[in-house]
This record gives C-alpha cells, sequence and structure tokens, in this order.
C-alpha cells in the first residue's frame, strides 16, 4: 500500500499522529512524504517512528518555488498553507513505477484498516474521494465558478485514491497548471477546486467513513457511519485551544506516543476569537437571519472576485 502525505516543520507534529495511525492499522505501507524540507531532528523522528511501525518512509523533495505564485483567496480557509498544491504535482513527484496511492491530509486520524479502500476500482477513473455536501458547494458558489454541472457533485480533496497512471496519460500536471494560471481569480479552495474542475468526469464517489469531514457530515445521514478516517477539517483542530470535536480525544491517545506527549494546545486570543466565538455567534443569529443576509453577502463577494476575470 502507497500513502502520499504533505508536510513541512510547522505541521510535522499532526504528520505524526495520522501517520502513526495509520500504521497501528495496517501493514506493508510504504510512505510517500512531500516537502520543502524538514529539520533533521524532525526527519530523523518521522523516520524512526514509520520504520519502528514496519513502515518505509520516503522524502520527495519539492521545489520551493514550484507553488510560490499559485491563489491563495482571503475567501478560503486562513489555516491551509500552500503546499497543499503539491498533491498536484504527484505524478512527477513520485517514482514513475508507482501506478496507485492513497493521497492523505495530516490533520486526520485513521481509525482502522485501509485495505478495501486501496482496492477500490480505478479502472478509466482518475481517482475516488469522498462527496462533500451539496450545500458546502452551493455556499461557495463551486457549480458556477468552476463550469461543474451540479449533477457531478464536489468532492473532498483531503483523501484521494489516486490513478498515477490515468493522471500521466491524461498530463494532468501541466492542465493543472495552466488551469491556474487561466482562472486564478475563480480559485477559492486551492487545489481542491483545480482537481475537482479537471476531474469531475473521471472522479468515483466512496462512503464518508474513508473521509469523515467532521463539522460538516452531520445529522442523521451520517449517523450510523462508524469513520475509519476521521478528517479534522474545520477549525478549532484539536491541538488548538476550544476545539470541540468529539474526536479530539483520539488525536492525544495519539500523541502520546510520540516525542511531542507533553504537548498542550496554547490560549492565543485572537484564534479564540475567529475559530470559536465568531462562529458560535454566527450559529446564534443565523435562526434570525429569515431572509438569507448573511448568505447572499458570502455569494456576492465570491462573485466579485472572479467577476475580475
Amino acid at each position: 500500500m502507497n500513502i502520499v502525505v504533505a508536510s513541512d516543520n510547522n505541521f510535522v507534529q499532526h504528520c505524526a499522529v495520522t501517520l502513526l495511525s495509520l500504521l497501528k492499522h495496517n501493514r506493508d505501507v510504504c510512505i510517500f512524504l512531500l516537502t520543502e524540507g524538514l529539520t533533521e531532528d524532525n526527519e530523523q523522528e518521522l523516520t524512526h517512528l514509520v520504520e519502528s511501525k514496519g513502515g518505509r518512509l520516503h522524502l520527495c523533495k519539492v521545489p520551493g518555488d514550484i507553488v510560490q505564485h499559485f491563489p491563495m483567496s482571503k475567501l478560503a480557509s486562513g489555516h491551509i498553507s500552500i503546499a497543499t498544491y503539491y498533491r498536484l504535482f504527484v505524478t512527477s513527484l513520485l517514482p514513475e513505477t508507482l501506478d496507485k496511492v492513497i493521497y492523505l491530509d495530516c490533520d486526520m486520524v485513521v481509525r482502522g484498516s485501509l485495505e478495501e479502500l486501496w482496492n477500490t476500482d480505478l479502472q478509466d477513473k482518475a481517482l475516488a474521494a469522498v462527496y462533500q455536501p451539496h450545500w458546502w458547494a452551493d455556499h461557495n458558489l463551486a457549480w458556477e465558478r468552476l463550469y461543474i454541472p451540479r449533477e457531478f457533485g464536489y468532492f473532498n480533496a483531503g483523501m484521494l485514491v489516486m490513478n498515477l497512471k490515468f493522471l500521466r496519460e491524461l498530463g494532468f500536471q501541466d492542465k493543472a497548471i495552466r488551469y491556474i494560471n487561466d482562472n486564478f481569480d475563480r480559485i477559492i479552495s486551492h487545489d481542491q477546486d483545480v482537481l475537482n474542475s479537471l476531474l469531475h468526469k473521471f472522479a468515483v464517489g466512496v462512503s464518508p467513513r474513508w473521509n469523515y469531514l467532521s463539522g460538516l457530515h452531520s445529522g442523521r445521514t451520517y449517523s450510523n457511519i462508524s469513520p475509519v478516517i476521521v478528517h479534522f477539517v474545520s477549525v478549532p483542530k484539536p491541538w488548538q485551544y476550544g476545539c470541540r470535536n468529539p474526536y479530539t480525544h483520539e488525536y492525544y491517545e495519539i500523541l502520546r506516543e510520540t516525542k511531542w506527549a507533553d504537548f498542550k494546545p496554547r490560549f492565543v486570543w485572537r484564534q479564540y476569537w475567529s475559530f470559536v466565538i465568531i462562529p458560535t455567534l454566527k450559529a446564534w443569529l443565523k435562526p434570525l437571519d429569515v431572509f438569507g443576509f448573511a448568505e447572499r453577502r458570502h455569494k456576492n463577494l465570491v462573485r466579485k472576485q472572479y467577476m475580475r476575470q
């Protein structure tokens, strides 16, 4: 099983949790870490952690300027770094001998075997992914921004089973770079928008249990799902003060087995205001906004951005 992750020095602690949780439940795993570079200590820590659980770790050096000028919209989540675009370059960064990989974001906890996911049939498909609720894409005007027919849906890029052979034959990397250059102001959700725009016809959906979007997949529809991969997709994350995610304790159970065992989230007033107080106030006020003024304001801001082209 081939797994791809991406991390820098600022995210190594969380990358370690994702990898350790993965290796607790899966054997014969080869991990490819996309990075611009890690300190010697961090590289040794991840290598030791992976090898101690029977895995193999390969660092794939990403050129520092490869995504330097890619769009980082102010309308997107501010916690996401430009390194998110690395996954668009997997066909050139990874060995040509690889035909299939599972890409995982490093804000995840793996809770079981990925063998069934790994065996997903990708014949004539570029990737397999979990689709986000339609209301999320409606909120960000994904259909009209990206020219995606609504019936295709919009998938989350945090977990992808990627058919590298198909992507190479498609010339995906070059198409992605051209798409970004030609649609700079239409891109809000970074590489996820690019992947959806270019590959929506070549994607297959899988169960939300393979990428449980905590905070999005809630309510009766998903109440009976036992997640295999929990994705801490919303802020505050478990390592940030004020996180109330029901799976936070699982992050810390894994963390206790690493050199960051004594870590505790630090109170930062600006983060607490942005990640806890403001969302709470919005949740309280939303039922009072019977005419949907807040939603219309957001959509007008989105339109204003991409209409500049």
